[in-house]
């Protein structure tokens, strides 16, 4: 599953459809830009982006239906660690967490501009921001041990893109 301007796509093929074909418009995007998506498990996806725009599947990504956040700053980033554990970030001032499928949220963090974000685990977690302060110091990258509940500062660059763990 791939997001952009306006668009979910998904392929089956192996090998994602290089070469040509293999990929499909799947709708719920219209008038949105998209900016990440994560598999929270086999059946679960998430996709977050413009308007506070947060979409949900349960079948793999073949259909999308809408998440009510309550909230109209973009989500920029997402991470699970499964269909129900995961946390939300992007322009607002808070961090979201769930732990039941976003039935329910939890604020965070109170810093905005969130670009990326990644836990390995419910308490360990990554997060990367654009332009912001934290307590008295200018950072990019941000580390938490507690599941989100605080953050300390771990590299210090004025602007953070990009994520990834493994």
């Amino acid at each position: 599953v791939a997001v952009g301007d306006q668009v979910i796509l998904r392929t089956t093929d192996e090998v994602g459809g290089v070469g040509g074909g293999g990929w499909s418009a799947i709708g719920g995007a219209e008038g949105k830009t998209m900016y990440d998506v994560v598999f929270g498990d086999t059946n679960t996806v998430y996709a977050v982006g413009s308007g506070g725009t947060v979409l949900k599947s349960v079948n793999g990504g073949q259909g999308f239906a809408a998440v009510t956040s309550g909230e109209t700053q973009t989500r920029r980033a997402v991470t699970c660690l499964d269909g129900n554990q995961c946390w939300v970030g992007g322009d607002s001032e808070i961090l979201r967490k769930t732990t039941n499928g976003w039935t329910s949220w939890s604020p965070k963090l109170g810093v905005s501009g969130t670009n990326a974000l990644s836990f390995v685990d419910g308490s360990r977690g990554f997060l990367v921001v654009d332009n912001r302060y934290v307590g008295d110091q200018y950072t990019g990258v941000l580390y938490s041990i507690d599941g989100g509940d605080t953050w300390t500062s771990y590299r210090n660059y004025s602007t953070g893109r990009g994520l990834s763990m493994s």
